[in-house]
């Protein structure tokens, strides 16, 4: 028990007790206020500081490696000190601190990060703050060597901007219930967030302002007075809804959206420069964008038409228009500008691709992907390696005039055509036969005996007529001296042909043989596989039956001359000093196409007519691009992808080789000669004839091997050679008056080729030869490094593109696939914008950490989630938007919302 005195003790204590209990409790309390506070500076230092200086300090400026200026920033008491300027952070004073003044770039001569662009003014706000508190910084002790390297390594960069708010999965966001009288969606988003800001949104618009604004919005005209009228009389309660749809309807809808579309892409007729020359066809592009968003098209299906038109299993077929209208979607990657005559091709072709580039993933993603050119990105999970897969891609394809004209239209009596060919080619051939009985006689005809076509096949050993010329005005042994002589010129002509064949230093691709295959090709005329020997196409008009006979080849008038045709060739380096084309043709031209540049233009990048009946040597000096890729093109008048076209709509070509090779014995000749024909020594071994008589009996025996393997499809080049002579000569007959049948199947010919349509062209690209392009250290053109196997981005997928295809498909379905967070939500805002002026996303093109950040990510989210479902439909996205109350509303602010507004 206490005693009294000791109560008393205890009641003298007690209010000393107590003030120390409330000291004691008032320590912790203050202790738990200064802990907190400390959590939060570090969550901020965490979240807003430390990121910004590993992304862009620490590769320059770090304990173990590069210290420029002798400035660290890897740990608290190395920016404290700061470098040879002086203290990069001042606590407590951001004007002090050079740090800040580097990332504002207050100073011309010290601008951070180093080469690139400006930090972001929310970061750079952020630094302030981060000063302003005293700059708290937990990094005590400098980093380790290796952790500096993992930190700075491009994985760990990449993995943490992958947190990036863009490249995150999207996410399933439902409308919040946020007021009872808003039944959309999207106002229920919207009232949710001026609910919180302590706004709402604003009374109906006026009737007429209201499709004013619609009308404009979806068909960029303003509305009728009628119109006006009719919606401000109509009482229903659907009237809002019904000029919606009238407008949707409206076949000016197509044409103001696909304003908006061009934005994104582009839109040139011309490739600027000097000269400025004419993209052919542009309009037709413009033409398709406005027929797909009329009749909206869904928005994958485009994005597959823009890259990979040309490609599809099932594209969209226009029968009323008779052409392919997905491969017209492609008409954007033509309309870039084109320097005059650059004399760095390649710097060219790095500048045209990378705008390519540029504009492909802007558009669909909202990436800046050309901003790693030269180097990783500074700011995106983006490497340098990335733009270089994406530039094998679309360097691996051909710029091009593209033929889109329907299979139906195509197809359009090409059976009947090459049936009644056939019975030409028979009833022609049995025509002959029966004439080479008679060949002496027609040897004699008056027209035959030209003296001076005599007197030059006379002294011309490779004449085919060489031999008559000698024998009716010699005897024995002249002219069996004559024959011997002609037989051995021809004999040097075949070991030239074959010592050029066999040549080691010359690039040869014969177009007789497999080497077809390679070369990349368009056109209604040119077929999957080379013609044989013997080709031969019917006359168009005129008396004429047949236009020749060829040796074999590809030719682009097989079955008419209104067929096109644009053949190049594969893909070689540059390293002797020309390159050779045999090519025949009619109004044709062919080019040599340096780095894959168009323009034809000046000496060094022109293009040289093909106007000559039989096969006959092109030459292109290259001794100034040796060195660089290069490719030949044939093309048929009106089919190269940049150039002037004849107003003639008829044209043709044949090729049969391409060598590359020095200015030296190595260099082709047009042989056997001018005149394309070869000896009767050519075809006989043994002893020569003595009379005439003999040998006109050879004459008669080597046609008639001719004929009749013209006729079964057996024919050799050096037989259609000699053939073809004896038709254009007439000494075999060709004329539809001395050949009764015939003239009726040719008749049915001719009716059924001038119903057949001419191709319709439009720009485009083809794909080439397959390539990986070697990345350009640094960005410089002329510093290669290793290939980069084509791919899409990495951060989003880095399956490698196949082999044996540029990768267009496979990447069209890589920006669609359901986990790329981006190109729903990048379409999505651009509608947005374009119906308010203001995205969701206030930059459109940059959806990276340089762009800004949605101001209303949960219903960003669901419009991208809803657009995919509803089948990627812009008609029903714009239909659903411009149905709320929020596009509705008047334009006219309550105060109260003014005097809150940020950008007021």
């Amino acid at each position: 028990m206490l005693s009294q005195a000791s109560k008393h003790d205890i009641r003298i204590l007690a209010p000393s007790f107590k003030l120390c209990w409330l000291g004691f409790v008032g320590l912790a309390v203050a202790g738990n206020v200064t802990w907190a506070a400390d959590q939060r500076q570090r969550e901020f230092f965490e979240n807003r500081i430390r990121p910004v200086l590993v992304d862009q300090c620490y590769e320059c400026h770090n304990s173990h490696g590069r210290r420029d200026g002798g400035l660290s920033l890897d740990h608290r008491e190395a920016a404290l000190q700061g470098g040879e300027r002086g203290p990069a952070v001042v606590p407590g004073n951001p004007a002090g601190s050079l740090l800040l003044g580097a990332i504002r770039h207050a100073n011309e001569d010290l601008r951070m990060p180093d080469g690139n662009a400006k930090l972001s003014e929310q970061t750079i706000s952020d630094f302030v703050h981060w000063i302003e508190s005293g700059a708290f910084d937990p990094r005590h002790e400098p980093p380790s060597a290796k952790t500096i390297s993992d930190l700075t390594s491009w994985p760990s960069v990449r993995e943490r901007r992958m947190r990036w708010w863009s490249l995150q999965p999207i996410a399933e966001s439902v409308a919040p219930r946020a007021s009872d009288d808003l039944a959309h969606p999207i106002d229920r988003f919207l009232a949710e967030r001026l609910i919180q800001d302590g706004l709402s949104l604003a009374p109906p618009a006026d009737r007429s302002v209201l499709l004013r604004r619609l009308s404009f919005a979806l068909t960029g005209l303003p509305p009728t007075l009628e119109e006006l009228t009719a919606f401000e009389t109509d009482s229903s309660h659907d009237s809002v809804q019904k000029q919606i749809d009238r407008l949707l309807r409206s076949p000016h809808y197509g044409e103001r959206w696909a304003r908006h579309w061009m934005d994104w892409f582009r839109y040139a007729e011309s490739h600027g420069s000097e000269g400025d020359p004419e993209i052919p066809n542009a309009w037709m592009y413009r033409d398709y964008l406005i027929r797909a968003l009329n009749d909206d098209v869904p928005y994958d299906q485009l994005v597959r038409e823009h890259l990979a038109g040309d490609l599809l299993a099932a594209p969209r077929i226009n029968e009323a228009l008779g052409i392919n209208e997905s491969a017209l979607g492609l008409g954007h990657f033509r309309m870039v500008q084109h320097g005059y005559a650059p004399t760095d091709a390649l710097d060219e072709q790095v500048r045209f691709t990378d705008n390519q580039i540029d504009v492909v993933t802007k558009a669909f993603l909202g990436q800046t992907v050309s901003c790693a050119r030269c180097h990783d990105h500074k700011f995106d999970p983006i490497s340098q390696s990335d733009f270089y897969a994406l530039y094998g891609v679309f360097a691996s394809c051909r710029p091009a005039l593209l033929t889109v004209t329907s299979p139906a239209q195509q197809r359009l009596h090409r059976e009947s055509m090459i049936e009644l060919k056939d019975q030409i080619r028979r009833r022609l051939a049995a025509a002959w036969l029966v004439e080479i009985d008679s060949l002496a006689s027609r040897l004699q005809r008056p027209e035959q005996q030209d003296h001076g076509a005599l007197e030059a096949a006379t002294g011309d050993p490779l004449h085919p007529l060489h031999a008559w010329a000698n024998y009716r005005k010699q005897e024995p042994p002249a002219n069996v001296a004559a024959w011997k002589s002609a037989h051995a010129a021809w004999q040097d002509v075949c070991r030239a042909r074959d010592s050029f064949a066999a040549a080691g230093d010359v690039i040869h691709f014969r177009l007789t043989s497999d080497d077809y295959s390679r070369w990349p090709r368009h056109g209604m005329g040119l077929t999957d596989q080379p013609g044989r020997a013997g080709q031969f196409h019917v006359a168009e008009a005129g008396d004429t039956a047949i236009g020749g006979i060829y040796p074999a080849g590809v030719y682009t008038h097989g079955l008419t001359t209104k067929d096109n045709g644009y053949l190049t060739s594969p893909r070689f380096r540059i390293e002797t000093d020309e390159v050779s084309v045999l090519a025949a043709g009619r109004n044709s031209r062919a080019r040599l196409v340096i780095q894959n540049y168009p323009r034809i233009e000046g000496p060094i990048y022109g293009a040289k007519p093909i106007n000559q009946p039989i096969p006959t040597w092109i030459t292109f000096d290259t001794r100034y691009w040796k060195g660089d890729w290069a490719y030949v093109e044939i093309a048929t008048n009106g089919d190269l992808p940049i150039g002037p076209s004849a107003p003639e709509t008829r044209s043709w070509f044949g090729a049969v080789e391409l060598v590359a090779h020095n200015r030296d014995a190595t260099r082709p000749r047009n042989l056997p000669g001018q005149h394309g024909a070869v000896p009767l020594a050519a075809f006989v071994d043994g002893e020569p004839p003595t009379t005439p008589a003999e040998l006109v009996t050879l004459y008669q025996r080597v046609l008639h091997e001719a004929v009749i393997a013209w006729r079964d499809d057996k024919l050799s080049d050096d037989q259609s050679r000699f053939l073809n002579y004896f038709v254009q000569q007439g000494l075999l007959s060709n004329s539809l008056a001395s050949l009764g049948n015939l003239a009726p199947l040719v008749e049915t010919y001719r009716r059924l080729e001038a119903e057949l349509p001419v191709p319709t062209r439009a720009p485009g690209i083809i794909e080439g030869d397959v390539f990986n392009q070697p990345l350009f250290a640094r960005g410089n053109h002329k510093h290669p490094a290793d290939p980069v196997p084509r791919r899409f981005l990495e951060s989003l997928d880095a399956t490698p593109f196949p082999e044996k295809q540029s990768g267009r498909l496979e990447l069209a379905d890589a920006i669609l696939a359901p986990e790329n967070p981006l190109t729903s939500r990048v379409i999505v805002n651009r509608v947005w914008h374009h119906l308010f002026g203001r995205g969701i996303v206030a930059t459109p093109d940059g959806f990276g950490r340089l762009g800004a950040e949605p101001s209303h990510p949960k219903l960003l989210d669901w419009l991208a989630r809803r657009f995919v479902a509803e089948r990627w439909s812009l008609k029903s996205l714009i239909r659903k938007i411009v149905s709320t109350r929020a596009f509705q509303q008047s334009h006219l602010a309550a105060e109260t919302a003014l005097a809150k507004d940020p950008n007021k």
